[in-house]
């Protein structure tokens, strides 16, 4: 099944999206689907967005990721972007949980996504 960059929403029932996270997942007999500019470009703008990124990353590679913050500033919009060193596109659910590093940047971001939905829930 093949998977597209996508965005994980928290939603109620009387507004729109609150926050997002920008996530871009793929199996692990995929490449990944790039990641583009488009993902983040207006009018997706209009909710806070989270971007959790690995340093080593085919998919938004360090040029994708400095274009999307020169957009999300323009755009004056509410953002924070973390990028985990030492870690490749996956970390977060296809880490190795023997190395440390790989294990504290998944158990971060993972913090780092509840902490980003529950500052914006109403």
């Amino acid at each position: 099944m093949g998977r597209q960059a996508k965005t994980t929403e928290r939603r109620d029932y009387t507004r729109d999206v609150l926050a997002k996270v920008l996530d871009n997942p793929s199996s692990d007999d995929q490449e990944p689907t790039p990641c583009t500019t488009v993902d983040i470009s207006p009018p997706q703008l209009i909710e806070p967005l989270l971007l959790v990124c690995a340093e080593t990353d085919k998919s938004f590679p360090l040029e994708s990721r400095r274009r999307a913050e020169d957009i999300l500033a323009e755009a004056k919009a509410i953002y924070h972007i973390s990028v985990f060193s030492g870690v490749s596109h996956g970390f977060a659910t296809r880490c190795n949980l023997e190395i440390e590093n790989e294990r504290w940047a998944k158990e971060e971001a993972a913090r780092q996504i509840i902490g980003w939905f529950t500052r914006f829930k109403q």
